[in-house]
């Protein structure tokens, strides 16, 4: 299975406001996981429009998740 991030998302600004994710840089870091997908189309996230990053739940849980790790 995946897991798709929203690029854009007002809950996830608010989420990660103050940290170094925050203004939309969780984007490059969900794009770091390998197998990571950028999408090219867009999908609803709770009413709201986004492209996405479609992220494999496998990766999520590995041990060498991170690309060049």
């Amino acid at each position: 299975g995946f897991l798709l991030v929203a690029n854009d998302h007002q809950g996830l600004r608010s989420l990660f406001a103050g940290t170094r994710w925050g203004d939309g840089v969780w984007r490059q870091s969900m794009r770091r996981v390998k197998g990571a997908e950028a999408s090219t189309s867009s999908t609803n996230f709770g009413g709201s429009a986004s492209r996405y990053t479609k992220v494999p739940l496998s990766a999520l849980f590995a041990d060498d998740h991170v690309k060049g790790a």
